[in-house]
């Protein structure tokens, strides 16, 4: 009812003023959505840039300075774990983070030691065959350098008088 008197009193043209408000308003929503996604992007981008630059100085640091031998990355653990429990105010959510941070190490240490079993295993066995071959070839040579050249001898007339 007040659209009518407020569009009777403005010749009509209320409708369209409120039509307009409201592309308006979408209009102003779709901005600042665009606007959200575009910060969103950014912060991403911006963290993304920044995690590069940190595994960069880190690869550089690696390179300089070899990582640490899987037994000692095991006793480091270690006193990490009991600095940790020493703290009164630790969180369990902190000796869960660190038990859930070593568990690809163990992992790691496991496929190292049955990488090493299994290369021994494959050296035991070459070792083998290479052993069974050098017995044969002495069988062998054993065998052709047998016939002394007087029993050679002795074969070959026996051969002749059939």
């Amino acid at each position: 009812m007040r659209l009518k008197r407020v569009s009777s009193e403005h010749g009509g043209h209320a409708g369209v003023r409120a039509g307009q408000g409201r592309e308006s308003a979408n209009r102003v929503r779709v901005v600042l959505e665009q606007k959200t996604r575009d910060d969103f992007q950014n912060r991403l981008l911006e963290q993304i840039a920044q995690s590069a630059r940190v595994c960069e100085r880190i690869e550089t640091e690696l390179r300089k300075h070899p990582a640490p031998e899987l037994e000692m990355m095991i006793k480091l653990h270690r006193v990490f774990m009991l600095d940790l429990a020493l703290k009164p105010d630790l969180s369990p959510e902190w000796l869960k983070l660190a038990n859930a941070l070593m568990k690809p190490a163990l992992d790691w240490a496991r496929l190292e030691e049955k990488r090493k079993d299994r290369e021994l295993a494959e050296k035991k066995h070459r070792d083998q065959l290479e052993a069974a071959k050098e017995t044969r070839q002495k069988e062998l040579a054993g065998a052709a350098g047998g016939l002394t050249a007087e029993t050679l001898r002795r074969i070959e007339q026996e051969l002749n008088l059939l």
